[in-house]
């Protein structure tokens, strides 16, 4: 059983939910099982958001990442956030998309394009988040991540094939996210950051 269109429909729905009615419980209460987002956590220098620019931070991780081919980096300016806050949007995507589709984590295989829209929601929700509660004209820096498993990671045996991450900039540097088997490093700690191919935000 496969559920793309599924999991699509709700990040499509959730979008709409937010921006025409905004983000309550008692909107979200009566039509989905939404949790609450974890209030959002940025990083402040001198009372304002420490943000950086498009240009800089492409440059920045092409050396991080130097087998990158491929760096898509949409918009001008984005912010640091919190390493907490980071893994808070991780588990709150978890289990909005579990309320969904309850039987996801039973599938022997994820639907097709499920990191990307996991990625997408995540993305999202976060953005929002820091709209509703700071005035800061800069995006979070939560992308998708392609990297060959050619080094073993936990669960995750080195059989050279490319997998899919959630990546976000955090005040501790990159943090790397592997969705089926819910592994989280920094991007310094990453074994397979010599083999990443290509990251999008």
């Amino acid at each position: 059983m496969k559920h793309p269109f599924t999991i699509k429909k709700i990040c499509i729905n959730l979008s709409v939910l937010i921006v025409f009615f905004g983000y309550t419980e008692s909107h979200a209460a009566d039509t989905m099982f939404l949790q609450k987002a974890p209030p959002p956590e940025i990083i402040a220098v001198s009372g304002k958001a420490k943000l950086l620019y498009g240009n800089f931070i492409r440059k920045q991780l092409q050396k991080r990442f130097p087998t990158l081919k491929t760096i898509v980096v949409g918009d001008k300016r984005y912010m640091f956030i919190t390493e907490k806050w980071f893994k808070g949007v991780i588990d709150w995507t978890e289990y909005f998309i579990t309320q969904q589709v309850p039987e996801i984590h039973q599938l022997e295989n994820l639907p097709l394009a499920y990191e990307a829209t996991f990625t997408m929601l995540m993305s999202n929700i976060a953005n929002i988040a820091v709209s509703k509660r700071y005035s800061v004209n800069g995006s979070v820096l939560i992308g998708l991540m392609v990297a060959k498993s050619e080094k073993p990671w936990g669960a995750i045996q080195a059989d050279g094939k490319p997998r899919q991450y959630v990546i976000g900039l955090t005040e501790n540097g990159s943090m790397i996210y592997h969705i089926p088997t819910r592994q989280i490093s920094t991007g310094k700690d990453f074994p397979n950051k010599d083999h990443t191919s290509g990251i999008i935000f």
